[in-house]
C-alpha cells in the first residue's frame, strides 16, 4: 500500500491512482501545491498494485544504458515555420504527432486549463495539437491518464504519448504489457514546478494588468529562442514579455526553489531511457547543426528503439534533421545525466512567503535580479561607455563634444552615465533642445547610426519648449532620422527599440511607441497635420498616436494621427494606416487593411 512518508520518494506521476481497482486513492496538494497520494484504507483491499506501478520503486530493474553505447540522434526543424514558432524548440514533437493523427490515431501529453494549471490529456482530434505542443514548465495532473491510454492502446490504432521521464516509467509499469501500437516520448527535464508557485505568477501578472490572463506560451520565440521568453496576453489586449533573467517566474524555476523534493534525487536521469524518443531544445546548435540554427528552435532527437526510429523515419517529409552525436547533445543539456541542484535556503520559510507576499516580492526576497558582475563596476561602466563613445563617433570632433554637451552640460537633458543612459551621437547630427524642455534618457540611446560611413546624410533631433521626450531604455536611430517635438508635446520611446534610416516622428500632442517596436526604411509617423485646417466636421489638428509593444513597421509605411496600433502587429511596406488597429494582425494597402490576424513573428 502506498504510503508517502517522505515526499523525496513520491516523483507525483499519480499512476497508482489510476491502478487502484479499489479506488481507494485520492491525491490531494500539499502545502507546496504538489500533490501526494492518501489511501483510505477502509476501502482498501491490500492487491499492492500501487506499489507495482510505482516507477520511483521499481527503479532498480530499469535498464542500465553504458554511456557510450551508440543511440541515434538528430538536430531537427520541422519545415513549417509556423509550428516552430509555436514550439518549444524546433518542432519534432508536432512532426512526430501528425504522423499519429495521419494514421488516425490518439496523441496524449499535458495541456494547459483555464487557470495555467497543466493536466495530461489525450484526444484523437487533430485540432488538440495546438494545445499538447510546448513544454508547460510545472507539474501536471495526470489523475485518470493512464486509463485513457490503455483504452486507447486496446482500439489498436496508433497512440503517442509525450511525459516526463519518471510519468513514461509509471505509464509502462501501469500498461504491464508492450503494445506495438504505443509510441513514447519523454524529454531531457530539469525538474517540475511546483503548480502553486505558477499560479502565484499569474496572480501577480494579472493584478499588474487589471485583466485576466487568456494566453501563455512559455517559450516565446519573438524575441528569439535563446531569450527564454515568457509571451501572456491579457484580456484587455495587452501583452507582457518576461525575458529569462529579468522574468520572476524564469528566476524562480532556474533557482530550483519551486522543484518538486523528488527532482533533487531524480532516479530517471541518464541515456538509459524507458521511453523509445527523447526530444529537448539542442542547445549548442550554432556549434554542431550550425545550418539549422537560425534562433527560432531546434530540436535535439535521441532515438531508443526500433519502434522509435520507425515513427521517428516517418516523419523525413516533415523535417529538416542533421545526424549528431550524444556527446554533441549532453554538452548542452547537462540535465540529460544531472540531478536539479537543492538550493540551501528555508523551504518551509520560503513557501508561508510565497502564501503572503506578491510573486515579484517573493522573486525580489529569494532570487532578485543579479547585475554582471565587474571588477571595478566604476571602471567597467566607464570601459564601456568609452569603448561606444569611440566606435559610434569613429573619433569625429563634432560627435565628441556633442556628446560631452547633450550627456553632461545640456540643463534640459537628464542622463545617467552609472547606468550608461547617455545619448550617443554620431558625425551629422543636428540637436536642437530648448533649456525649457524634458529629455529622459534611461538606456543608450544611438543617433545617426550609419551602414555606409562615408555617408553625410543629416540625422535631426528638436524639442521645443516645454516639450517632453523619453526613452524608457535603449534605442538606435538610423541616420536621416528626424524626430521633431513641439512645444508641450510629449513623444516617449519604449526599450529596445530602432530601426533604419530616415525615421521621421512629428509629434504636435502625445506620440507613444512601445518596447521592442521596430522600424524599416523611411517610416513616417505623426500626431498633428501641422496647423492646416479642413472644414469637416469632427477634424482635429492634433489627435495622439499610441503604437503598442513588439510592433514591426515596414519600409516606407505611414501612421497617421488618432491611430492606436495594438501589440505584436506588422504594418506591410507603403501602407497608411488611418484608423485603429488590434493587436497581432498583418495589414497592408492604402489604407491600411487586415490580411492576417493572431501572427507572431520574430526580429
Amino acid at each position: 500500500m502506498i504510503e508517502i512518508k517522505d515526499k523525496s520518494l513520491c516523483c507525483g506521476c499519480n499512476a497508482c491512482g489510476d491502478a487502484c481497482p479499489a479506488n481507494a486513492i485520492r491525491f490531494e496538494a500539499d502545502e507546496e501545491g504538489f500533490l501526494y497520494p492518501t489511501v483510505d484504507k477502509t476501502i482498501c483491499s491490500g492487491c499492492g498494485m500501487c506499489d507495482k506501478v510505482c516507477p520511483v520503486q521499481a527503479v532498480s530493474n530499469r535498464k542500465q544504458v553504458d554511456p557510450s553505447e551508440a543511440v541515434s540522434c538528430f538536430a531537427v526543424n520541422h519545415k513549417n515555420l509556423e509550428i516552430r514558432f509555436d514550439s518549444t524548440s524546433g518542432g519534432m514533437f508536432s512532426a512526430l504527432a501528425e504522423e499519429i493523427y495521419r494514421k488516425k490515431g490518439f496523441v496524449g501529453g499535458a495541456i494547459y486549463n483555464e487557470d495555467f494549471s497543466a493536466r495530461h490529456f489525450i484526444s484523437d482530434e487533430k485540432a488538440d495539437l495546438a494545445r499538447i505542443r510546448s513544454s508547460k514548465y510545472l507539474q501536471s495532473d495526470a489523475q485518470g491518464f493512464y486509463r485513457k491510454v490503455k483504452d486507447c492502446c486496446e482500439t489498436g490504432r496508433p497512440v503517442l504519448v509525450c511525459g516526463t521521464p519518471c510519468q513514461i516509467s509509471a505509464l509502462k509499469l501501469y500498461l504491464g504489457k508492450d503494445y506495438s501500437n504505443l509510441t513514447t516520448v519523454d524529454f531531457i527535464c530539469h525538474s517540475v514546478a511546483s503548480p502553486k508557485a505558477h499560479r502565484k505568477y499569474f496572480d501577480y501578472l494579472e493584478e499588474v494588468f487589471g485583466s485576466k490572463a487568456v494566453y501563455f506560451k512559455a517559450k516565446n520565440k519573438e524575441l528569439g529562442w535563446r531569450s527564454l521568453t515568457k509571451k501572456t496576453i491579457f484580456a484587455n489586449g495587452r501583452s507582457h514579455y518576461g525575458v529569462r533573467g529579468k522574468d520572476c517566474y524564469s528566476r524562480a524555476y532556474h533557482s530550483g526553489m519551486i522543484d518538486r523534493p523528488s527532482c533533487y534525487s531524480c532516479k530517471f536521469k541518464g541515456i538509459a531511457r524507458d521511453s523509445d524518443i527523447t526530444l529537448a531544445d539542442f542547445w549548442g546548435a550554432e556549434k554542431y547543426a550550425k545550418e539549422l540554427d537560425d534562433n527560432v528552435g531546434t530540436s535535439a532527437v535521441i532515438v531508443h528503439s526500433e519502434k522509435g526510429k520507425s515513427l521517428f523515419l516517418s516523419t523525413s517529409k516533415r523535417i529538416i534533421k542533421k545526424e549528431v552525436s550524444i556527446a554533441d547533445i549532453a554538452k548542452g543539456n547537462r540535465p540529460l545525466t544531472t540531478v536539479a541542484a537543492m538550493p540551501n535556503y528555508d523551504r518551509v520559510q520560503f513557501f508561508k512567503d510565497m502564501d503572503a507576499l506578491r510573486f515579484d516580492e517573493l522573486s525580489n526576497k529569494y532570487f532578485p535580479i543579479v547585475a554582471p558582475r565587474r571588477r571595478h563596476p566604476v571602471l567597467g561602466t566607464v570601459y564601456q561607455i568609452v569603448r561606444q563613445l569611440i566606435k559610434e563617433t569613429s573619433f569625429n570632433p563634432k560627435a565628441i563634444l556633442q556628446f560631452v554637451k547633450l550627456n553632461f552640460l545640456h540643463p534640459a537633458i537628464h542622463t545617467d552615465w552609472r547606468s550608461n543612459a547617455l545619448i550617443y551621437p554620431t558625425a551629422n547630427c543636428v540637436f536642437d533642445i530648448d533649456k525649457t524642455a524634458s529629455v529622459i534618457i534611461k538606456g543608450p540611446v544611438r543617433f545617426g547610426v550609419k551602414r555606409i560611413k562615408g555617408s553625410k546624410l543629416e540625422t535631426r533631433l528638436l524639442v521645443d519648449p516645454k516639450g517632453r521626450l523619453e526613452f524608457l531604455g535603449p534605442a538606435r536611430f538610423g541616420y536621416g532620422s528626424d524626430v521633431e517635438v513641439f512645444r508641450n508635446a510629449h513623444l516617449t520611446f519604449g526599450s529596445d527599440c530602432g530601426g533604419n534610416v530616415a525615421l521621421t516622428v512629428i509629434c504636435g500632442e502625445k506620440i507613444s511607441i512601445g518596447s521592442h517596436t521596430f522600424w524599416g526604411r523611411e517610416v513616417s509617423i505623426r500626431d498633428t497635420n501641422g496647423g492646416h485646417v479642413i472644414a469637416m466636421q469632427g477634424f482635429k489638428n492634433t489627435n495622439p498616436v499610441i503604437i503598442g509593444d513588439f510592433v514591426w513597421l515596414c519600409s516606407e509605411c505611414k501612421i497617421m494621427t488618432g491611430v492606436k496600433i495594438g501589440d505584436g502587429t506588422v504594418v506591410g511596406s507603403n501602407s497608411v494606416v488611418i484608423t485603429p488597429l488590434p493587436a497581432r494582425v498583418l495589414v497592408t494597402g492604402h489604407p491600411a487593411q487586415i490580411i492576417g490576424t493572431d501572427i507572431a513573428w520574430k526580429h
